[in-house]
């Protein structure tokens, strides 16, 4: 037969925000930042700067959206799909270590990454992680989690199984430049949900 339309559609554009903005400076503590924001807040990290760690958006209260965007993010037009020749204009966001870079919460809802280079050490299984593959219920699913016109990816010589994680509700990855997803011996995938 004839394959189904869809039946819901997710709202990529860009959110209307009605919190505080938050500069993250390099050297700045970007986790105690997340922590600290609210629904409608803005966080913008210096373009060019890294935040080495494994960073959790936590669950937050309320409705509208979080925003984490590199300071360089207005020279990236929406509706366009990031080259890596615009990486100097992304703040990076680094994992020293085999656990993701980025990780949602149980429950965590209303995050956007714009204009991000997320990356990680030479071997790691996944790089951005919106869900869990354990979750039981929607409430524990994470939801409404955009990437948009970010940057994420391994190297030519890293073992990187994934680059984005998507086991949630109303995820998407949208303009986005995913490369050096591979790994020796395991199926690997640039986006898996």
């Amino acid at each position: 037969g004839v394959a189904e339309l869809p039946r819901s559609f997710v709202d990529s554009r860009m959110p209307a925000l009605t919190g505080i903005v938050r500069q993250v400076f390099s050297g700045n503590n970007l986790q105690t930042v997340i922590n600290a924001a609210a629904r409608g807040d803005e966080l913008i990290l210096q373009a060019g700067a890294t935040f080495t760690g494994n960073f959790t958006l936590p669950a937050k209260t309320g409705v509208g959206w979080i925003v984490i965007r590199s300071g360089g993010a207005s020279s990236l037009p929406e509706g366009v799909r990031v080259s890596l020749s615009q990486a100097g204009m992304m703040a990076k966001i680094i994992s020293p270590n085999n656990a993701p870079a980025i990780a949602t919460a149980a429950g965590a809802s209303g995050w956007r990454m714009i204009g991000l280079e997320i990356a990680g050490p030479q071997a790691i299984t996944t790089l951005v992680r919106a869900g869990d593959w354990a979750a039981t219920s929607q409430g524990q699913s994470a939801s409404d989690i955009g990437i948009d016109r970010c940057h994420i990816h391994g190297s030519a010589t890293s073992n990187t199984r994934r680059g984005v994680e998507m086991h949630g509700v109303r995820v998407f990855v949208v303009d986005s430049h995913i490369s050096d997803i591979h790994e020796a011996g395991a199926d690997s995938q640039a986006i898996c949900g």
